[in-house]
């Protein structure tokens, strides 16, 4: 199956995108008019986070090979300018586009049958009409991943090292984002039960609206760290620099999301993690083979190592290896069920009597 997956992964990435920039879009070298891979984002291309990683794994694949590649972000998320950003790079030579994020999900639906001679991989979706209508071509790839099992685990940790006043700030409410909140608050209630706690734990939740950083959200968080909470899960893209700013500022902790994100403070204590790196790495090699395996979804979760928490650069107090271990095995192989965004209808179904949630 891994194998499998490095296939899928490799084929669609290394067969090309082009454009440059516009009133329309930027892009990273608008004098560059050939750009064989492209990447499109919907925010900062330096989050460090989501968007960073997958740009950086695209530029040493071809770096490595000698592939020109950019990125672009177009400056509306509407369907029409993602099109038109990307039927440019496909007038100048584009074969490839990647796209990170589930904004992208209807885009693509259209895109993939308009042009069956490019590529379309997009990384946290699957190509859908407005009507929740799901259709994939030949020349499409959409990567999944279990994010609520990686929220659970943080939730879980978190918990169990000590924290009872937490806060989950995500980006936009899209389903990614939303799975992570959701684990979240189900491994904080297990955690909560196994504890024994009698008082209860106390979380605020929100959605930022936007997946950029901003004084309004550094503010926010500032607010939450002064009301007593003691870490805030930053599930948001560039929106951690605004929830780091604030937690150095406050002394609070931060868990970061996507991949590890320890380097950007010293109050980062870990983060729930998803193998972007392995999604894009798997596929872009057996696109250097020549192949393509369209019209597939792949899925990454515990079960083959494609989502997980940091651990070995973690700020844990009294959480370990092999507390880790255990539940991360747990999860594994199935016997704690942890219910995705699609099977509840509000959060306070997802937590116990010891979890008091004020949401924002």
């Amino acid at each position: 199956m891994k194998k499998l997956l490095a296939l899928v992964l490799a084929l669609a990435m290394a067969l090309c995108f082009a454009s440059c920039g516009s009133e329309d879009e930027t892009a990273v070298d608008p004098e560059d008019t050939s750009t064989e891979i492209s990447l499109i984002v919907d925010g900062d291309i330096d989050d460090g986070g989501f968007n960073q990683i997958t740009w950086e794994c695209i530029q040493n694949f071809c770096t490595e090979r000698g592939i020109t590649c950019g990125y672009f972000i177009p400056k509306k998320t509407d369907d029409e300018a993602i099109e038109k950003t990307v039927h440019k790079s496909i007038k100048n030579g584009g074969k490839l586009i990647i796209f990170a994020g589930s904004t992208f999900e209807t885009a693509v639906y259209d895109l993939q049958k308009e042009d069956e001679k490019t590529c379309f991989y997009l990384i946290d979706g699957v190509p859908h009409d407005e009507d929740n209508n799901y259709d994939q071509t030949d020349n499409s790839i959409g990567v999944l991943f279990a994010e609520e099992e990686a929220g659970y685990l943080a939730g879980y940790a978190a918990v169990k090292d000590g924290y009872k006043k937490l806060g989950f700030m995500g980006g936009e409410k899209l389903p990614s984002v939303k799975r992570y909140g959701y684990g979240f608050l189900q491994g904080v209630s297990a955690a909560a039960s196994e504890q024994g706690i009698e008082k209860k734990i106390q979380i605020k939740y929100t959605y930022t609206g936007t997946f950029s950083a901003s004084n309004d959200i550094m503010k926010q968080a500032s607010e939450w760290y002064g009301d007593g909470t003691e870490v805030i899960f930053s599930c948001g893209g560039g929106i951690v620099k605004s929830v780091i700013q604030a937690a150095e500022t406050a002394g609070g902790k931060v868990i970061g999301v996507d991949v590890d994100q320890s380097g950007l403070s010293e109050c980062v204590i870990t983060s729930a993690k998803k193998g972007i790196d392995s999604a894009l790495d798997d596929v872009l090699k057996e696109y250097a083979r020549g192949n393509f395996i369209g019209n597939n979804v792949f899925k990454y979760s515990a079960s083959n190592g494609g989502v997980g928490l940091e651990i070995d650069n973690a700020r844990f107090n009294t959480f370990d290896q092999a507390q880790y271990d255990a539940i991360f095995e747990q999860i594994k192989e199935g016997s704690i069920k942890i219910k995705k965004d699609t099977e509840v209808d509000k959060i306070k179904d997802l937590v116990n009597k010891k979890i008091k949630i004020e949401k924002e």
